[in-house]
């Protein structure tokens, strides 16, 4: 953001207090396993179809369980890329107010929004471990994975957000007025 170029470089990132080292190492740990899904799914994939594919047109055969695969996949890649936005601070927001207060108003305002996302975060986990225990018993029909598998991308998902609001509130506070980061 524009307000760090005008700070030090270990200010800027939080780094220097324990509690801004402390929400740093949570969203590493949360980055790299949002990077992790990210590319185990995509290479899963695109191996998957591709060699579906290269089967179905030389050998007309394919794979069986490769229609399957998206469904179960895509909430998992699309959840973790959100999560990699959210750690990040490169999801879309409208930040003109939040840019426009002075001092502590736009850190009590980065805090409101961040608790707005926190409680929403929550609720969709909430909701998404009730479907989940209501589909465990249900399974695909051809890789015979429980249909809560997609609901599992959904707790990982807004958990992890819940988690970088909770460290985005935390990092406001410490870094002050001056902080370049602060809503989700």
């Amino acid at each position: 953001m524009a307000d760090t170029a005008r700070r030090p470089a270990s200010a800027a990132h939080g780094t220097r207090r324990p509690v801004g080292r402390l929400a740093a190492g949570v969203e590493t740990v949360i980055s790299v396993s949002a990077q992790a899904i990210v590319l185990v799914t995509m290479v899963t994939l695109f191996v998957t179809l591709f060699a579906n594919a290269v089967l179905r047109y030389a050998f007309d055969s394919g794979i069986s369980g490769t229609q399957e695969l998206p469904q179960l996949a895509f909430p998992w890649l699309v959840l973790a890329g959100a999560v990699l936005a959210g750690v990040r601070g490169q999801q879309i927001a409208v930040d003109v107010l939040l840019r426009a207060l002075p001092g502590w108003w736009k850190i009590a305002l980065a805090i409101l929004i961040n608790a707005v996302v926190l409680v929403l975060s929550v609720a969709v986990v909430d909701a998404a471990v009730t479907m989940a225990e209501s589909a465990h018993s249900q399974v695909s029909p051809i890789l015979k994975i429980p249909r809560s598998y997609g609901y599992a991308g959904l707790i990982y998902g807004y958990g992890c957000l819940a988690v970088v609001a909770l460290t985005n509130s935390v990092r406001a506070v410490a870094e002050g007025p001056q902080g370049g980061r602060g809503a989700s």
